[in-house]
């Protein structure tokens, strides 16, 4: 039997189609919920979603998964320059990460917040980095823009992430700033 295009259900997925996402914007950053299966994430689809972190200064989550609830969790984060996050670890999750456009600083942490490994990544170097469970870890952008791919097991849960006690908070603008300068000094060269 032959079908025609009409008959056969887009992977595609679009943000401004309700019947393909679900926008939650209660968390710390806005996140768009994948509806349905298959899904496909074309190079349009980022440069769409980076406009509107762009637009709105804040990162952007496209969950390839349904909800918070799933058993894995699966997302293409846009993050800024400039954006600072309070190093965390989560006691019974690792994650995978997967650079897809932009450069990235991957920085893990002993109990008392000296970096064990500074990573630099980027689409001409390191691409997939996997993080263990119960290591503090942090990511700075290196690039005005980077895009990367997310993936741990779920369910999310609030007390899911265990922040680092040492880690400036991300009010003190002056601390934040020398933390990151530390950071960056601990890359490797490129």
């Amino acid at each position: 039997m032959i079908t025609t295009k009409k008959q056969l259900q887009s992977s595609l997925i679009r943000l401004d189609d309700e019947e393909t996402v679900t926008l939650d914007s209660s968390g710390k950053s806005p996140a768009y919920f994948c509806r349905r299966r298959p899904v496909s994430v074309t190079k349009d689809l980022i440069s769409e979603l980076k406009d509107m972190g762009a637009a709105t200064g804040r990162v952007i989550r496209l969950c390839l998964h349904e909800s918070p609830e799933a058993e894995l969790h699966n997302m293409i984060m846009v993050q800024y320059a400039g954006k600072y996050f309070i190093p965390h670890k989560h006691s019974e999750k690792g994650e995978i990460l997967h650079i897809i456009e932009g450069e990235l600083g991957v920085f893990i942490f002993d109990e008392d917040g000296e970096v064990t490994e500074a990573c630099r990544m980027g689409a001409e170097g390191n691409m997939i980095y996997g993080i263990g469970e119960n290591m503090y870890h942090a990511y700075v952008p290196l690039t005005e823009v980077v895009v990367y791919h997310e993936s741990k097991s779920g369910p999310f849960t609030s007390g899911d992430s265990i922040f680092a006690p040492w880690g400036p908070d991300m009010d003190d603008k002056e601390a934040v700033q020398h933390f990151v300068m530390d950071l960056l000094r601990s890359l490797p060269p490129q």
